[in-house]
């Protein structure tokens, strides 16, 4: 079930605003679990999954790909995957240094020669060996 959403402009995030935005439909929601929420990366602050973890829901929450995580991404202990054709994973433990505990992180690799309408960000490695590959967390 789709409790609730909320289309913002992508230029705009406002953890104010979103932390009311999840009081208001937890209280709609009274005693239903919230099995999962998902949030786009103007979401991906230390308030937000603070609270998010605070209350016991788990969450999927798209990272801002800063140079830090980008370097984790492309460093070869991220062991990637393959989900598919074109599509592998890699799971790792991240601490930013904001964070005072890491967290688990998924990202998500797509190959554009093999899935040319894969969504994402686009990195462009400069010392990777082998095909240069779409990278998105």
């Amino acid at each position: 079930m789709i409790a609730n959403f909320w289309l913002h402009p992508g230029d705009t995030a406002s953890a104010p605003n979103m932390l009311s935005f999840l009081k208001t439909s937890q209280q709609d929601l009274d005693d239903t679990t919230i099995g999962l929420l998902q949030a786009d990366s103007g979401f991906f602050a230390n308030e937000i999954r603070g609270a998010f973890e605070a209350d016991g829901i788990d969450y999927v929450v798209a990272a801002k790909l800063s140079q830090p995580l980008q370097a984790r991404l492309m460093n070869p202990s991220c062991r990637w995957w393959p989900l598919e054709s074109g599509l592998e994973l890699c799971d790792f433990d991240y601490r930013a240094t904001s964070w005072a505990d890491p967290r688990r992180m998924v990202a998500v690799r797509q190959s554009p020669k093999l899935r040319p309408s894969a969504p994402g960000k686009r990195l462009l490695p400069r010392t990777l060996a082998g095909p240069r590959r779409h990278v998105h967390a």
